[in-house]
C-alpha cells in the first residue's frame, strides 16, 4: 500500500472535522456546518479521473501533470450534479480551489464569489496538506504547525479569504 492511499481517508478525516470546527468559530448555521463537513469529505471524489500515473508520482509535478490534476473539482462537481441534498458540497467540491485574488481554478472566482465553505476548506485543505501530506506537490515537505499557520497568515487576501484563516487560527486554538 502506497503512503498516499493510506493518507487519502486519514486526511479526508482530518479536513472534514476541521472544516466543521473552523466553521462553528465563524458561527456558521449548523446545516452550513453540516454542507461544509460533507464538501469535505466529497472534495476529491474528481481525483477518480486523475491517472494513477499522477496521482502517484513522485517528486514534483511538470505542466502536464498540473493540467490533468485541475480538472479534478470540475469533473468531482460533474459526479454529484443532480444528487439531491448534495448541492452546497457540490459548490465546495467545485470551488476548493479557487483563491481570494481569484488566480484559483477552475473559474477564476474571487473573494466573497467564492462559496463560504470553499473558502474555509481551502485554508483547512491547505494547512493540512503543509502538516501531514507532505506529498502536495506545491507544499514540498511537511512543515511544523506554526511554519504552517506563517505561511496561511502570509498568504491571507491573496490565496486565502483572511477571515477564514483568522477562524481557523482560533478552530486550532479551541
Amino acid at each position: 500500500v502506497r503512503a498516499l492511499d493510506v493518507e487519502g481517508p486519514l486526511h479526508t478525516a482530518r479536513v472534514a472535522r476541521l472544516a466543521r470546527r473552523t466553521g462553528m468559530v465563524l458561527g456558521l448555521a449548523p446545516d452550513v456546518l453540516e454542507t461544509c463537513e460533507l464538501g469535505a469529505w466529497l472534495h476529491d471524489v474528481g481525483k477518480i479521473a486523475v491517472p494513477d500515473d499522477v496521482l502517484h508520482k513522485p517528486g514534483l509535478y511538470d505542466d502536464d501533470d498540473w493540467r490533468k490534476l485541475r480538472v479534478h473539482s470540475a469533473i468531482g462537481a460533474r459526479i454529484l450534479e443532480g444528487a439531491r441534498g448534495l448541492e452546497g458540497a457540490l459548490e465546495i467540491v467545485l470551488a476548493h480551489h479557487e483563491h481570494h485574488d481569484g488566480n484559483g481554478y477552475p473559474r477564476a472566482l474571487a473573494g466573497d464569489a467564492i462559496p463560504i465553505g470553499a473558502r474555509l476548506f481551502t485554508v483547512v485543505d491547505s494547512y493540512d496538506a503543509m502538516t501531514r501530506m507532505g506529498r502536495e506537490r506545491e507544499w514540498g515537505d511537511p512543515c511544523s504547525h506554526d511554519a504552517a499557520l506563517r505561511e496561511l497568515r502570509s498568504l491571507a487576501g491573496t490565496r486565502y479569504d483572511p477571515v477564514a484563516v483568522d477562524a481557523f487560527e482560533r478552530a486550532m486554538l479551541g
